[in-house]
């Protein structure tokens, strides 16, 4: 925690969230809806107030990985679309901390 913290207040650009790979029929697969639950729940504990218009977003795209209600826009997103939905998710986490 304190890592990640020290990361995001004096070197934000070295901030990485932390997804496991999972091996399916001989291909590594990118895992990050357990950081984006994780992350969701924190959100959901902190009680965030109403965030401004330009940060919905970026909760969007941490959402769609990490909320039982957005889960299933994914299915049939294809292997492109859905590498850059996760390109979306770090830039997003920076975003909230700077704001």
């Amino acid at each position: 925690m304190n890592d990640i913290a020290e990361r995001l207040s004096r070197y934000p650009e070295q901030f990485e969230p932390l997804f496991g790979y999972r091996e399916i029929a001989g291909c590594e697969l990118l895992v990050v809806e357990e950081w984006c639950f994780g992350y969701m729940t924190g959100v959901a504990l902190a009680e965030w107030p109403v965030l401004p218009a330009e940060l919905q977003p970026s909760l969007q795209a941490i959402a769609l990985h990490g909320d039982v209600d957005e889960v299933d826009k994914l299915v049939g997103v294809d292997e492109i679309a859905y590498l850059q939905s996760t390109d979306e998710i770090q830039p997003a986490a920076l975003r909230f901390y700077n704001h």
